[in-house]
């Protein structure tokens, strides 16, 4: 039901745990699945995201936290494909956030590691471009992506109202804080 490897390398040499394919089609399958991923390509960056699932969830105003895999397996079919739209986004995970008016979708976005210019600008593309997202959690792993970023969507979005809120992977997963910022 589950399968396990371990690796010098990645985290140490610790074993990694994950669901096999029998463990799936006898425990977890629905039968409207449109993709089934079974094991991580990228262990380190999902187990970030998890820690953030467990912190997202503790706040009372997140009614409910989707991962990658969840919305890439059954988001089309989530209460009446309301979560079509960040499937085709392909986020990291989507929060749905209580506020006095009502419940917003928001998508997560999490980046460990430094990455080019380009890709972060697809990144923001990606979301401006999109008319259902009002507003993306993007969750940094160090201050200087934090920064690049943020610089990237102050050159390229200065006239558009921001649709980034940023904050430091550190400051929700080891003090808890859910204060975001924006460009």
């Amino acid at each position: 039901l589950l399968q396990s490897s371990r690796a010098r390398v990645l985290l140490n040499g610790k074993c990694v745990v994950h669901l096999s394919k029998k463990g799936f089609l006898q425990f977890v399958r629905r039968g409207d699945e449109q993709r089934v991923e079974l094991k991580s390509d990228s262990v380190a960056h999902d187990l970030t995201l998890v820690d953030l699932r467990n912190a997202f969830l503790k706040s009372k105003q997140v009614k409910r936290y989707l991962s990658e895999n969840e919305l890439q397996t059954w988001g089309h079919s989530l209460c009446d494909a309301a979560y079509s739209s960040f499937v085709n986004l392909n986020s990291d995970a989507v929060v749905d956030i209580q506020f006095t008016k009502g419940i917003l979708r928001v998508p997560v976005e999490y980046e460990a590691h430094q990455k080019s210019d380009e890709r972060y600008e697809k990144v923001l593309n990606k979301y401006y471009i999109s008319d259902e997202t009002e507003v993306v959690l993007f969750v940094c792993g160090s201050s200087q992506i934090m920064n690049k970023v943020i610089g990237l969507e102050k050159l390229k979005y200065k006239v558009e109202q921001p649709k980034f809120f940023y904050s430091l992977a550190d400051n929700i997963l080891k003090n808890g804080s859910m204060s975001f910022i924006t460009c």
